[in-house]
């Protein structure tokens, strides 16, 4: 579930060269860690929903910040680095064979709302306590993630 976090959710993992080194979607880095995982154990016993949003619904009752840290420390050896990047909501526009000016005026308002969200999710992050994989980040590279320093996020 943490290897989800930071090759999904929006995350960025590259090389030295600024390459990424990508798992897929939302669901396709779920599903490829579950593939994984039943090759090394030789059964079929996990499917994508085993890792489909990492580790939303255990994060409030553990400290993952070790987890993370053993995933960051192979990264770094590895010559790694990792860029976080708060989650956004996206707006999936289905196409229509006829022009309907109330559609498209609804879907605008629709974007703006969504990238007002946006901007004030951004706001709130400088005034939150640091998340544990951000925090983990910055104990093995020793510094924040390039994207939050570039925010303006303190560490905490």
């Amino acid at each position: 579930m943490c290897l989800w976090d930071v090759f999904s959710n929006e995350n960025d993992v590259g090389d030295r060269d600024g390459r990424l080194v990508h798992i897929g979607s939302w669901r396709g880095a779920a599903g490829f860690l579950a593939e994984q995982l039943n090759r090394e154990t030789a059964e079929r016993e996990y499917d994508y929903m085993h890792f489909y949003m990492g580790s939303f619904w255990v994060s409030e009752r553990a400290d993952l910040t070790p987890v993370y840290e053993m995933i960051f420390r192979r990264l770094k050896d590895r010559l790694l680095d990792w860029r976080y990047r708060l989650p956004r909501m996206h707006l999936i526009e289905f196409p229509s064979d006829r022009p309907d000016g109330r559609r498209s005026y609804e879907l605008e308002k629709m974007r703006a709302e969504l990238e007002q969200a946006h901007h004030e999710a951004m706001d709130d992050l400088k005034h939150k306590p640091v998340p544990a994989i951000v925090l983990a980040y910055s104990n093995i590279y020793g510094a924040l993630s390039p994207w939050l320093a570039a925010m303006g996020v303190q560490r905490a």
